[in-house]
């Protein structure tokens, strides 16, 4: 970004620089306060979401390490490659095994790209329990969030000029 800055200050000037985590943060302290964060480990294991949850005082959900690693699998062998009937059968367990837990959220921050398109394919494809479960929360997808934000402040920008 310095280099940017200095080598192309024109470019730089241009340039809108809209956090995810930020975005999805405000977010969610305007309405909820239990997310289930639902990532790749990589994004868990960097505290992408976690650390930025706590920083803020939001107490939030992890799936355990089984879970994690079926949601992971369902996410490289399903979603990645577009077979959704292993994704949904993979995701069903997931949510089958975490209902058992009986985890309190009000809502789920999808912490990958994944995420998102996963749930889809369960509301529409899964068993009750698993329907009903994700059609009472609220999918909070932070790159939807970020362009939602950035169309807003366009659009603003370009009525008050």
């Amino acid at each position: 970004m310095q280099q940017l800055r200095l080598n192309y200050p024109q470019i730089f000037s241009r340039l809108l620089l809209i956090s995810l985590i930020d975005t999805t943060i405000e977010y969610l302290q305007q309405r909820f306060n239990k997310p289930l964060i639902l990532c790749t480990t990589a994004t868990r294991l960097g505290r992408v979401y976690s650390q930025r949850l706590e920083e803020v005082g939001i107490a939030y959900s992890e799936p355990n390490t089984d879970l994690q690693w079926i949601l992971m699998q369902s996410i490289y062998q399903g979603v990645k490659t577009f077979e959704s009937d292993f994704a949904c059968k993979l995701g069903e367990i997931f949510f089958d095994e975490l209902l058992k837990l009986q985890p309190s959220v009000d809502c789920i921050i999808a912490g990958c790209s994944e995420i998102p398109l996963l749930l889809e394919w369960l509301k529409t494809s899964s068993e009750k329990q698993v329907k009903d479960f994700l059609s009472k929360l609220e999918v909070i997808d932070p790159v939807r969030l970020a362009l939602n934000s950035t169309l807003k402040s366009e659009y603003l920008g370009t009525v008050s000029d």
